[in-house]
């Protein structure tokens, strides 16, 4: 009996349906043994109007394509209504949970770790700006990230605040005052929070502060010393892109991705491929001129000789 090309597709459609409905059985089993066996009681299940919870992730796209704060738009409410831990529809029958009490956080992220897994998906979604990193792995590859960034956030590293107060008086000589010099104009502190964040960001994990709040000020570094980083930092640059708009955009775009679920894949704007270049271009123009073996150490008093930081550890590994 010879069979034609429709019957072999009807017959790999129904193959793929079954497979999709035993591992679903199979995944909802092994998830009940596994309430069963610590006690766990059934979460709160929000209510939505649509299967899978179309008309939510609809709402938390467009929401996210007009700038609204999701988490106060959509997240606490969610939280406020129904408990610090629900459960949601998601597509293709998936039913994420998002938590927010202690005991809970301390159970995945501590006391049972080894019990939870970061899923595919999660890749697709941040790894389209950040890569394969401790924020999207799991198992052994997770494993040695945790080893490299653990020494640098011990208490030793923490209280180092001397970056911190330097970026914070930047900040301030950043903020324009009035004639008096007591009263500031109304002024927009969204992008001065951003090079703040970027300054002392880059210094703990770097060892280098990119001066971007005083490079945006004119006149307020030397020609020589506004470098290329700096520049780019700072926007101070020719060009439809710059660091703060590439970093917005790319951060919208992994929003999305986030929210589209499994099908992730069609948030994959042409602009946000750019702005994510963009940013991996200047991250490694900072690693080449931090790594450059001529470059001298500029040390304040008091700071130790050797600082460690994130960069110089995967160097010594590289090397």
């Amino acid at each position: 009996m010879a069979y034609t090309r429709s019957d072999l597709l009807a017959f790999s459609f129904l193959l793929c349906i079954v497979y999709i409905l035993v591992r679903r059985i199979w995944r909802d089993r092994r998830f009940q043994d596994f309430a069963r066996r610590n006690h766990c009681q059934a979460p709160p299940h929000t209510a939505n109007t649509l299967p899978w919870g179309l008309d939510r992730m609809w709402r938390l796209v467009r929401l996210t394509s007009k700038g609204a704060d999701i988490m106060e738009s959509v997240i606490m409410p969610s939280f406020r209504a129904t408990g610090w831990t629900f459960q949601s529809s998601g597509l293709f029958g998936a039913e994420p949970l998002f938590v927010a009490d202690p005991e809970n956080f301390r159970a995945v992220f501590a006391s049972r770790f080894k019990d939870y897994g970061i899923e595919p998906v999660r890749l697709g979604a941040f790894g389209f700006m950040v890569g394969r990193c401790i924020f999207t792995t799991d198992g052994p590859f997770w494993e040695h990230s945790r080893a490299l960034f653990r020494p640098h956030f011990s208490t030793g590293q923490v209280n180092n605040l001397g970056a911190t107060e330097k970026a914070v008086r930047d900040l301030l000589i950043a903020i324009p005052t009035q004639e008096d010099h007591v009263w500031t104009e109304e002024i927009d502190l969204q992008p001065l929070f951003l090079r703040f964040t970027l300054d002392s960001g880059t210094d703990f994990l770097f060892g280098v502060n990119v001066n971007s709040q005083l490079g945006a000020i004119p006149g307020s570094l030397q020609d020589d010393a506004v470098d290329e980083v700096t520049r780019v930092a700072a926007d101070a640059v020719w060009g439809d892109m710059t660091f703060s708009k590439a970093f917005h955009l790319a951060s919208v775009e992994v929003t999305k991705r986030a929210k589209l679920q499994k099908l992730y894949w069609l948030a994959n704007s042409t602009e946000a491929r750019r702005a994510v270049a963009y940013l991996q271009k200047f991250i490694d123009h900072l690693a080449a001129s931090t790594l450059k073996p001529d470059k001298p150490a500029a040390l304040d008093k008091g700071e130790q000789a050797e600082k460690f930081t994130l960069l110089s550890a995967l160097a010594r590994i590289r090397n």
